[in-house]
């Protein structure tokens, strides 16, 4: 995702872009009537977040832009990919990685907070079914956090 300011886009500019790359970027974008002025914009990228039934807000036009993305779809997700495990003769892998946005327990986050319980849920069902382990699990009650946000203070575990 990014997010850009004084973008001075006119609806026919946006049109355009989402005609050269619509297929792997979404564009949100508030101008108001002066396109000479001011302007934010969202360019979220398709391959990498979820980018269907977000709720937008032009909060001020041309200065706040609010999106609410609907993150908590990992659920469907992780239940689509449980039940074609379940369906197919595949494999069972050795490992599994990826960036899910969701972890399954609070603990793997500072300031710690649970995700959407869904979502956490369909992991955990996944992962069961894989007989795979959390890796920050077997660290016990310790927290070996993998990525510390600097400006925030916002660790989190990378498995």
């Amino acid at each position: 995702m990014l997010t850009i300011q004084e973008t001075h886009l006119k609806q026919e500019e946006v049109d355009d872009l989402h005609n050269l790359f619509g297929t792997r970027l979404k564009i949100l974008f508030s101008q108001g009537t002066n396109h000479r002025a001011a302007g934010v914009a969202i360019v979220i990228n398709k391959d990498c977040s979820m980018h269907e039934n977000i709720e937008e807000y032009k909060m001020i036009p041309r200065r706040a832009l609010l999106a609410q993305i609907p993150w908590h779809e990992s659920e469907t997700f992780f239940k689509e990919l449980k039940l074609k495990f379940e369906t197919k003769t595949f494999s069972l892998p050795d490992l599994m990685m990826g960036n899910f946005n969701v972890v399954e327990d609070a603990i793997d986050r500072l300031p710690a907070y649970t995700d959407h319980e869904g979502a956490a849920q369909a992991l955990y069902d996944l992962r069961a079914l894989l007989g795979l382990k959390d890796r920050h699990q077997y660290n016990g009650n310790d927290k070996g956090y993998t990525y510390l946000q600097k400006a925030n203070k916002i660790h989190s575990v990378s498995d």
